[in-house]
């Protein structure tokens, strides 16, 4: 997992802050944040990967209540 805006800059562990992101990647990209053009190209594949995460983590909620 990444964080789109770095925990270093600002301390946020939201869903709407994390992305899948491969090991080499994540270290490589460190503390920069993401050119607005770039979330901009990936924008649909953000949509999906948070869609996927939101829906996981409600699942998980839903089965720790019943």
């Amino acid at each position: 997992m990444d964080h789109v805006i770095p925990f270093s800059v600002w301390k946020n562990n939201d869903l709407w802050n994390l992305l899948p992101a491969a090991a080499h990647i994540n270290a490589r990209k460190r503390d920069k944040i993401p050119a607005p053009e770039l979330i901009a190209r990936q924008r649909g594949h953000i949509g999906k990967c948070s869609m996927s995460i939101n829906s996981n983590a409600l699942k998980r909620k839903f089965r720790l209540l019943f």
